[in-house]
């Protein structure tokens, strides 16, 4: 899997995968006992689906063992999101977005059950993965498969001690495996802060105090109107998505977590969002933004997508 990162994400044509679907063993097995989920890998109260926490191992800061890159995983209302920064062959640090949830594909109603991951390396069009609760009876194992993905058309996800954890990549020719070790990973304080800014600047002047921190090559992954994931990259197109949204309502958030990348020049927030009409809360839900330090040093943001909130009663942690 990290040779895969390591060529395909540094193209920004990588697919990584995790996601879910039906069934289960019909006997599970007593889970072992684990740690709970690291402080801060939990942002509020309700942040896990019952869904989700079958997945909740995930949660937490995991270094590769061969120094290569490092994996954040948080979650928010009712959502799992996962960060990836990886060192390319030329120094650079790429990064790759995952999302975990439970709702239905449209994102719509209450959490089905199943388990979906959303893919988007190098802010790339999502993939999704299926987790097929079938495949093992190990509780800390989870297996999930795209047959028709070109690679991985699988991948295995287990935590194997309390401070280690395995990712399997296979698919037609053979595959790859990362090792992982946990390890705390380094919040932004400014990449939050100008989180911050680019709520009270959206607050302040709509559209344009939107646009004023987007990077002129930036994308965002959002619903289209038939409900499809899609994404839209550059100025041009992420302003046609978002004017009509910031036009209709009050959007406001709030950064409730952070990390830097290694190299010091990628960091991700990650927080929760409301819109507001009339008086009253038409949405809330939660977001990742992936920010990049301009040459002169404030941060732009080159990537943003989020979910609505699952309607689903939650459970903080297992």
């Amino acid at each position: 899997m990290r040779a895969m990162r390591r060529a395909l994400v540094a193209s920004l044509c990588c697919s990584f995968a995790l996601a879910a679907c039906g069934g289960g063993p019909s006997a599970a097995p007593a889970r072992p006992p684990l740690p709970a989920p690291p402080a801060g890998s939990v942002a509020g109260a309700g942040a896990l689906t019952t869904s989700l926490a079958r997945v909740d191992w995930l949660l937490g800061d995991w270094s590769y063992a061969d120094g290569s890159g490092v994996e954040h995983w948080v979650a928010i209302g009712g959502v799992l999101y996962g960060v990836a920064f990886v060192r390319g062959d030329d120094g650079a640090d790429r990064y790759e977005v995952m999302i975990v949830d439970d709702a239905d594909g449209r994102d719509t109603g209450p959490p089905d059950g199943k388990l979906r991951l959303y893919a988007m390396p190098g802010g790339a069009a999502p993939v999704e993965f299926a987790h097929d609760r079938g495949a093992t009876a190990d509780l800390t194992t989870a297996v999930f498969a795209n047959p028709a993905h070109d690679f991985p058309t699988s991948i295995v996800y287990a935590r194997t001690d309390a401070i280690s954890l395995q990712a399997t990549l296979g698919g037609t020719g053979g595959g790859s495996v990362i090792a992982m070790t946990a390890r705390p990973g380094a919040p932004s304080p400014e990449a939050e802060a100008a989180d911050r800014v680019f709520a009270e600047d959206t607050a302040a002047d709509g559209i344009d105090g939107w646009m004023r921190h987007f990077a002129p090559d930036a994308a965002a992954v959002h619903r289209d109107d038939a409900g499809a994931l899609v994404r839209s990259a550059g100025a041009d197109a992420v302003r046609a998505v978002f004017e009509p949204l910031l036009a209709s309502g009050e959007l406001a958030w709030t950064p409730r977590w952070s990390r830097v990348a290694p190299g010091g020049r990628l960091a991700a927030t990650v927080g929760d969002a409301t819109l507001t009409r009339d008086g009253k809360i038409a949405y809330r839900g939660s977001y990742v933004t992936i920010w990049a330090r301009t040459a002169d040093g404030p941060w732009q943001v080159v990537f943003d997508t989020g979910r609505p909130e699952n309607s689903q009663t939650r459970i903080a942690s297992r």
